[in-house]
């Protein structure tokens, strides 16, 4: 890890949790504008993949659950579920 990155570790541990979701949303806005389709995609593969088992960690069955029941419909919003292969 490099100095700058050391420095903005050591910088997001005395900001809120407030501030630092501020930070994450602006940082993502930013990073989504500079991508091309391509690494958008594979962005956003990552994120399901990893992420998405790092944010759900600690979390029970019963709030996994309601999460899922409020998330779902949010995304199948957003998706073509008419072209979708959910068999594989």
């Amino acid at each position: 890890m490099g100095l700058f990155s050391r420095m903005a570790q050591q910088a997001l541990q005395t900001l809120s949790k407030d501030e630092i979701e501020q930070l994450m949303n602006s940082a993502m806005e930013r990073m989504l504008s500079t991508m091309t389709k391509e690494e958008k995609m594979g962005f956003i593969r990552e994120m399901a993949e990893k992420g998405i088992v790092n944010l759900l960690t600690g979390l029970d069955d019963d709030d996994k659950t309601k999460l899922m029941n409020y998330l779902l419909p949010q995304i199948l919003k957003q998706l073509p579920t008419d072209r979708l292969n959910i068999s594989g």
